[in-house]
């Protein structure tokens, strides 16, 4: 696993990942639901299915922290003050106003001391963009503005039809400074300095780098306006702008639903490498939500991970994964029903492009 996830600072604080596919792919009313944590930001859309039980597990202390924060969050705030806490929406909280809800808040007491320093650092401002892969982006996208030029920015945000959209990429897009762009950012080294370390995923899925971001691009383009699309303004912007890109867990029925399961739901969180540990809970989980992290599986876990979680899963249980860049295997998916094939058209919607993805559903077999 890359060091970069066991870092002593926060990785993610936002979503780089389309919460929007993850709420399709989930099943109402599981008894016992294990999701790696992140950044808490798929934990309302998660909740929002009702779950008896939801095990958040991170390598990442500092995550699950994160993850203990928005929980007490959605459990005591308003819809309206949940947005003003992240800095979303009309209603703005000072920093005054920010700190005094936060020190009133149940979180445990080291997570809270961690948090604390993190707001002081940030005046209080809120703390929404200032993980390690929001910050890389907030850099990038200055680079991106100064080489497209405010004005082509502009034009893809004011586009409310995608068919006009597709007519400014056809003929006044500046096509060529965009290709200039994803050509430093998706060398092999940029994400690796920038973010990741030594240990960044080897890509596996394509065979260079510019052509996988190119195309990955280009059907991001082409599937909404990007004042609809979050992935694309924190490309373009570094932050998200416009209300209609927001994520899931920003929605008012989402949010709601969420605060409505959170008390009946029994929660978790687990500071673990993700395969070892579930392998210790034979028959346990309805689903076991991998993120991208299988990406970063080396040697005989890369190719042993799918063998090893079978067990934790209750018999016609999900495995959810996602990949970037790189594909773990050869991977035995012995005693799995490969799904994709009725999420095909989803996985096509999916905002950011850049990931392939397996729903696996556990079979039994003659062997048990």
């Amino acid at each position: 696993m890359s060091t970069f996830f066991c870092s002593s600072k926060l990785n993610y604080t936002f979503s780089n990942e389309d919460g929007n596919v993850d709420r399709e792919l989930l099943p109402m009313h599981a008894s016992h639901v294990l999701i790696v944590a992140g950044s808490g930001s798929r934990l309302c859309h998660f909740l929002e299915k009702k779950p008896k039980k939801m095990t958040l597990i991170d390598i990442s202390r500092e995550q699950l922290w994160l993850c203990d924060l928005r929980l007490e969050l959605i459990r005591f705030a308003s819809y309206t003050e949940y947005l003003a806490f992240w800095g979303i929406g009309d209603t703005v909280f000072t920093p005054k106003e920010r700190k005094d809800i936060f020190e009133k808040l149940g979180i445990q007491e080291e997570a809270k001391k961690f948090l604390r320093k993190v707001f002081e650092e940030n005046s209080w401002e809120s703390i929404l963009y200032t993980g390690q892969w929001e910050k890389t982006f907030a850099k990038s996208a200055k680079w991106v503005r100064r080489v497209l030029g405010n004005q082509c920015i502009n034009t893809l945000l004011g586009f409310t039809n995608i068919n006009q959209q597709l007519t400014y990429l056809k003929n006044g897009f500046p096509r060529s400074r965009w290709n200039l762009l994803l050509r430093a950012f998706s060398s092999a080294t940029f994400f690796s300095s920038a973010m990741y370390g030594k240990e960044f995923p080897k890509m596996n899925v394509s065979e260079n780098y510019f052509e996988f971001f190119k195309d990955a691009f280009e059907r991001s383009f082409r599937l909404c306006p990007v004042r609809e699309n979050f992935f694309l303004q924190i490309v373009l912007l570094g932050k998200v702008a416009h209300s209609e890109a927001l994520p899931p867990e920003f929605r008012p029925q989402v949010f709601d639903a969420a605060k409505r399961a959170l008390k009946e739901c029994e929660i978790a969180l687990v500071q673990s490498e993700l395969v070892p540990w579930a392998a210790q809970f034979p028959n346990e989980f309805d689903v076991i939500y991998c993120s991208d992290v299988p990406s970063y599986f080396k040697g005989p876990l890369a190719r042993q991970w799918l063998v090893s979680l079978r067990p934790s899963l209750k018999n016609n249980g999900k495995l959810i994964a996602r990949y970037y860049r790189n594909v773990p295997g050869p991977a035995d998916a012995g005693g799995y029903l490969n799904l994709n094939h009725l999420y095909r058209d989803l996985y096509s919607k999916e905002q950011t492009q850049v990931y392939y993805f397996d729903v696996l559903q556990k079979v039994e077999t003659t062997h048990g």
